[in-house]
C-alpha cells in the first residue's frame, strides 16, 4: 500500500486536501487585514482638488480575496509534491544516524535540502502561523508522511526531523521578511513585491502583522534572543 501511494505521488497525482479545524485562535495565526488597508495614499494634486479616485473592481477583488482566505483556514489544498524520490537515483533516501539519532554521512545534506523544500511549501506549512508550535498537527502529520514516503525514516527519527523542518520554516519566514518587507518603506510597495515562492494570498497578512505593534514587539524580542544565542544548530 505504501509503495502504491509513493508511486502515485511521484507520478504527480493530485495530493489529498488538508482539512483543518474550523476554529483558529487569534493568538496562533495572523489575521486578515481590513478592507481599507493599507490606507490610500493621496497625491499632491488630489489633496489640492480634494478628489479621490476609487476603483470598484479593486474593492470587489479585495472582498473576494478576503472570503477566499477565510475559507482557506478550513480547507487547504495539498502541496504540489516533488515528482522524484529524494535519493540521487530518484528512489528512497537511505538515512544513517548516529547514537543521538542525528543523520550522518553524505545523505545529511540531501535530506536537509529536501526538508527545506517542505518547510518553504506555503500550502503545506503556511507562514501565517505566528509560531511553528501553532502549526496544526494535521499539517505536521502530512509533512512527516511525505518524509517517510521518500526515506527510510523511522518513527524514532520524527522528533529530530520535525524540529529541523520547524527551524527551516522559521528561517524561511525571516528570509521572506528581509526580501519583501524590510527593504521597502511603505506597505503599498511591499504589497507589490511578494517574494518568489510565497503564496500571494498569505502575503497581505504577513505584511499587516509585521507592521503591527504586536509584530514589531515580537521582532525586537527575537532580536534580543538571537543576540544572546551562542549555540548554533547543525542543520
Amino acid at each position: 500500500m505504501a509503495t502504491s501511494r509513493r508511486n502515485q505521488l511521484n507520478r504527480g497525482a493530485m495530493p489529498t486536501v488538508i482539512e483543518e479545524p474550523e476554529q483558529v485562535g487569534a493568538n496562533t495565526v495572523m489575521v486578515e487585514p481590513p478592507l481599507n488597508w493599507p490606507p490610500p495614499t493621496t497625491s499632491e494634486e488630489e489633496e489640492q482638488t480634494g478628489v479621490l479616485f476609487g476603483n470598484n473592481e479593486q474593492l470587489e477583488d479585495q472582498v473576494t480575496d478576503s472570503n477566499s482566505s477565510q475559507e482557506e483556514h478550513r480547507r487547504v489544498r495539498g502541496p504540489t509534491l516533488m515528482h522524484r524520490g529524494w535519493a540521487e537515483d530518484g528512489g528512497i533516501l537511505d538515512i544513517h544516524v548516529n547514537n543521538l539519532g542525528q543523520p550522518v554521512e553524505e545523505t545529511c545534506s540531501r535530506l536537509a535540502s529536501n526538508l527545506g523544500v517542505l518547510a518553504r511549501n506555503g500550502h503545506l506549512a503556511p507562514l501565517t502561523y505566528l509560531d511553528w508550535r501553532h502549526v496544526p498537527d494535521i499539517r505536521k502529520d502530512a509533512i512527516w508522511t511525505h518524509i517517510k514516503e521518500n526515506t527510510n525514516a523511522t518513527d524514532q527519527m520524527r522528533k529530530f526531523m520535525m524540529a529541523s523542518v520547524g527551524r527551516k520554516w522559521k528561517e524561511w519566514k525571516a528570509e521572506v521578511k528581509r526580501q519583501g518587507y524590510t527593504k521597502y518603506k511603505t506597505n503599498e510597495e511591499r504589497l507589490k513585491h511578494c517574494p518568489p515562492r510565497v503564496e500571494e494570498s498569505q502575503w497581505p497578512r504577513l505584511i499587516y502583522y509585521w507592521d503591527s505593534d504586536k509584530g514589531k514587539a515580537k521582532s525586537e524580542k527575537n532580536k534580543a534572543i538571537r543576540k544572546n544565542w551562542t549555540t548554533p544548530h547543525i542543520w
